[in-house]
């Protein structure tokens, strides 16, 4: 959509807190719980904020969680930011804020129409923080439903006693309820093993952040931000086992950097349920120092329900009550960077804005071959192995 007008900062340079990107995020400590779910309330979740935007401007592409309507999984996540700040010319120099935040993110896959999948990364439909200026930037620039928080937590990521997250709710949600800070989510230690940090610790590694480098999969892959990609993915006895041209993508994205969708959106002043602006938005995260990282112990997370807020029932969680339990749990402090943000559609009124690829037409090609190729090889080597154990004294076992 072309013909927009510049935008006007009100009150420079201070005055209005909407930074635009690319951001940079140092020293963030990140606790990262894998949580089952219900593929299919996901997946009516990315229908609704992500697809009908899609359908609607016809965009040939559809983002849905890693394996449709079958068993899901939700991340539910604990984050302390050191430093955030943009690096957008002429925004560098407007200082810089910290945070905590918590928020719940679905592992997705974005297909072309054929269903060939092209991209996984993350789409994030709650999110709670602590800083002002960071709840504004979130949700006008980068499309993110952030809403205020409060927050207890312990400085050591390896301990997950006595985590504490209030946000905004009502209950009962009526006229006469009065919306006030609610406790959201707990955590305890299941067990009273101790963690020893320096045992399940991996070695730090670093990368310039201006060179676009990455880092090694042996370094980051088991932390970040898929987990166990083999293990909970990978296995054709696990639930939540995914086809392997979206395996080979996940391995390929894990520990380097993580595609990001959101729904952007303002509320018409003249018609209030309409909106008179609308965008799918992409973004990547990248990781450009690794600090260290490790698993967590067996932890149970309380998630409060409340006629306003309902994380639990929306998102589908495997609970006992209100009370969940990871599958696992993974700790790791590491500096980061958001950027190539692109709306991928946009709609202002009835006005639509040019679909635009996700990525570049070769890049497409080239995901869309080495998807395709990388079923082929495990189809492969699954035949060859088969093969091995028919005849164990094939060439297969003499090599």
């Amino acid at each position: 959509m072309t013909g927009l007008p510049d935008f006007i900062v009100q009150n420079p340079p201070l005055g209005d807190p909407q930074s635009p990107p690319p951001y940079r995020f140092d020293d963030v400590g990140i606790q990262m719980f894998h949580v089952a779910a219900d593929g299919a309330k996901l997946d009516a979740l990315c229908d609704v904020f992500l697809n009908t935007i899609a359908v609607q401007n016809n965009l040939p592409y559809r983002i849905h969680p890693l394996n449709g309507s079958a068993p899901g999984i939700v991340n539910v996540e604990l984050l302390r930011y050191g430093r955030m700040y943009s690096t957008a010319p002429g925004h560098e120099q407007m200082g810089y804020s910290s945070q905590n935040e918590l928020l719940f993110s679905i592992p997705v896959v974005l297909t072309n129409l054929f269903g060939i999948p092209l991209a996984v990364g993350m789409f994030v439909p709650q999110i709670c923080v602590d800083q002002a200026f960071s709840m504004i930037t979130g949700r006008e620039v980068v499309g993110f439903p952030k809403v205020a928080g409060e927050f207890v937590l312990p400085n050591e990521l390896w301990k997950v006693d006595g985590c504490v997250v209030s946000t905004l709710a009502a209950d009962p949600y009526s006229a006469s309820s009065h919306i006030d800070f609610k406790p959201l989510l707990e955590t305890r230690l299941a067990t009273f093993a101790p963690l020893a940090p320096s045992s399940s610790a991996f070695r730090a590694a670093r990368v310039d952040p201006d060179d676009n480098a990455q880092l090694p999969d042996e370094e980051a892959r088991p932390l970040w931000p898929f987990g166990p990609i083999d293990e909970l993915y990978g296995r054709r006895d696990s639930p939540y086992a995914v086809d392997e041209r979206v395996l080979n993508l996940l391995t390929q994205s894990a520990g380097i950097g993580l595609t990001s969708y959101s729904f952007k959106q303002f509320r018409d002043a003249e018609l209030p349920d309409k909106a008179c602006y609308q965008a799918l938005v992409e973004g990547r995260t990248d990781i450009y120092q690794f600090g260290a990282g490790g698993l967590l112990p067996a932890t149970d997370i309380t998630i409060h329900e409340y006629a306003s807020i309902k994380i639990v029932e929306q998102l589908g969680l495997e609970a006992q009550g209100t009370t969940i339990k990871p599958l696992f749990g993974i700790w790791y402090n590491a500096d980061f960077t958001l950027n190539n943000l692109q709306n991928l559609t946009t709609r202002c009124g009835g006005l639509v804005g040019s679909p635009r690829p996700p990525h570049n037409c070769l890049q497409i090609w080239a995901d869309s071959t080495r998807s395709i190729l990388g079923f082929y090889k495990g189809m492969a080597e699954a035949w060859i192995k088969a093969i091995d154990e028919i005849d164990p004294c094939g060439n297969g076992r003499d090599r």
